[in-house]
């Protein structure tokens, strides 16, 4: 199935803003961030029994544009963003 893949900021200029990336059936939020932070060596992933743990943590992922649990299956078509912390002036 296929995910597509949102970036914001640093990350769109190593992944590209609008990508996608094919998964297996019933694969969560978390394994997809996962493979997602390893293909494109975002930094650390890991993924344990409360949840995901990200480094850098100041990244955002929402899933059709909301915060979710990483446990939750994703479906073909959805679409995950990667947003990192946004500041101006």
């Amino acid at each position: 199935m296929r995910i597509k893949l949102r970036a914001i900021g640093f990350v769109a200029a190593t992944i590209g803003s609008d990508s996608y990336i094919d998964v297996k059936e019933g694969s969560t939020l978390g394994e997809v961030v996962s493979l997602v932070f390893k293909k494109y060596n975002l930094g650390g992933v890991n993924l344990t029994p409360g949840g995901l743990k990200i480094n850098p943590g100041y990244l955002k992922i929402l899933l059709n544009g909301k915060e979710q649990g990483f446990d939750v299956k994703v479906k073909n078509g959805d679409e995950i963003t990667i947003l990192p912390p946004l500041i101006g002036g």
